[in-house]
């Protein structure tokens, strides 16, 4: 017989008293908890929720004996403890995929945002025997309706919901020496499960972090592509170029997710279409499709439309090598609007080869091809030294051999190469002075332009510094 055991007629008695009212009270934090999965806030952090339900067989409640165990501990320490001071005789599970997401989700019902009709009195990590998980005990917030209920809420990730599952008869078996051995085992497997935890942790902030600079770079040529367009030199057709271009920007947020066959989507379709007509091939119609493209989501379906459409300028630009290497630089702008860099450097080098035979086009053909190398590189986990070395001297040439009109975006080029491929900090700091030089420099035309393309530099800038120090 246990010591604790000459406890279970007070627990049972407790229990016939107060079971319909720890009922009720779970059900209402299920209710409330699933509410909140089903939020704005946290719908994209929490995978599930569960109470001892599932896994008792229908009993949600802790089990009498472990009830009596835990007061009987408690009261050894504290003489006066109180069976409606235990946490967890009712309780629910949260299971998440990443430990950010087990912060922010407890963080989120401990601010108690969402009205839920419980709070928080206590909030730790819990670490023991290789466990890892956020307990958040939670009393009722109406005393009359529930007097002395209190319930425990686990937040784990789905690798330590798992274990936990895999583990749970082991951690309450009496301890001996075999059992002191089976702890040790499962605490370093615990370990070793966080480990796992921490290491995708660190690849989801990995993916995150390209996510956010592919959203920078999409950001700075759409708005590169949208100067263009409100600025386009076709003056039979200049309004309505404006006025379209304009209602692509207004509705860019819906444009992103629509789906191709939605009756919106093709009507923004079939009205490019008719204008793609008047116009006939060339740079505006180039830059519509691939405008378009840059603000879908997953732009492949656009993506196709502005590559046609470059290849039909291309086609009515044969013979002029000026003509031919502006269609590859704005091809290679149009792989970089859409996130394939690799081909937008392909591109750039079949420009600067076209420039060979037009020396007005060459700085600029230089600076793109060094930006797009910066662009590459910058990732990369081991840069290649030629290309490094590369794209440092194009665009210290295009810097030097640009006109007045081109200084500025030459200048932004060379800074935004410093700050990516620059080896020193001096080089990141000159990199960030010649990109605010350039923005201060820009035409208040292309003010809009020259901004978006500073602050993307000027976080990466930042990051780089940080990472010197």
């Amino acid at each position: 017989m246990a010591e604790w055991d000459a406890l279970l007629p007070e627990v049972k008695a407790y229990m016939d008293t107060h079971r319909d009212g720890y009922q009720r009270f779970l059900d209402r934090l299920i209710e409330d908890t699933n509410r909140i999965r089903h939020g704005l806030e946290c719908s994209p952090l929490i995978y599930s929720i569960y109470s001892r339900r599932e896994k008792q067989r229908g009993d949600p409640f802790k089990k009498d004996e472990k009830i009596a165990k835990k007061l009987y501990e408690w009261r050894d320490k504290t003489p006066d403890a109180r069976l409606q001071d235990i946490h967890d005789i009712i309780g629910i599970t949260i299971v998440v995929n990443f430990p950010s997401d087990r912060d922010r989700v407890a963080d989120y019902i401990a601010s108690d945002r969402s009205g839920q009709c419980f709070e928080v009195y206590k909030q730790h990590l819990r670490k023991d025997k290789g466990y890892y998980a956020m307990h958040l005990l939670v009393r009722p917030k109406n005393a009359l309706q529930f007097p002395v209920q209190r319930a425990e809420i686990q937040i784990k990730t789905m690798l330590h919901d798992g274990w936990g599952a895999k583990t749970h008869d082991l951690t309450y078996k009496p301890q001996g020496e075999i059992d002191r051995i089976l702890d040790r085992h499962m605490q370093i497997l615990g370990d070793v499960l966080q480990h796992l935890d921490d290491q995708s942790e660190l690849i989801k902030m990995a993916i995150q972090d390209r996510w956010q600079a592919d959203r920078r770079r999409r950001y700075a040529a759409r708005e590169q592509l949208f100067w263009s367009l409100t600025n386009s030199s076709n003056a039979a057709h200049a309004q309505d170029l404006r006025e379209l271009a304009q209602a692509i920007k207004d509705e860019r947020d819906e444009l992103a997710i629509l789906d191709l066959g939605d009756p919106r989507f093709m009507a923004l379709a079939d009205r490019l279409r008719k204008l793609a007509e008047k116009l006939g091939a060339g740079p505006d119609v180039s830059r519509l499709y691939t405008y378009l493209a840059s603000i879908r989501a997953a732009s492949d379906d656009v993506t196709a439309f502005a590559l046609n459409a470059i290849d039909e300028w291309q086609n009515v630009t044969i013979g002029d090598a000026r003509a031919q290497a502006r269609v590859e630089m704005f091809r290679s702008l149009t792989y970089y609007a859409v996130g394939q860099l690799e081909k937008a450097v392909i591109s750039s080098r079949r420009a600067l080869l076209a420039a060979a035979s037009a020396p007005d086009v060459v700085p600029q053909a230089k600076s793109n091809l060094a930006y797009f190398l910066a662009e590459l590189l910058y990732d990369a986990a081991e840069k290649d030294a030629a290309l490094v070395d590369e794209a440092l001297r194009l665009s210290d040439e295009a810097l030097r051999e640009a006109s007045a009109t081109a200084l500025p975006s030459a200048k932004d080029t060379r800074g935004a190469v410093l700050i990516a491929l620059g080896a020193t900090e001096h080089d990141v700091r000159t990199g960030l002075q010649l990109c605010l030089e350039a923005k201060a420099a820009a035409s208040s035309q292309r003010s809009d332009v020259l901004e978006a393309f500073f602050r993307l530099h000027e976080r990466r800038a930042f990051r780089r510094l940080l990472s010197m120090e």
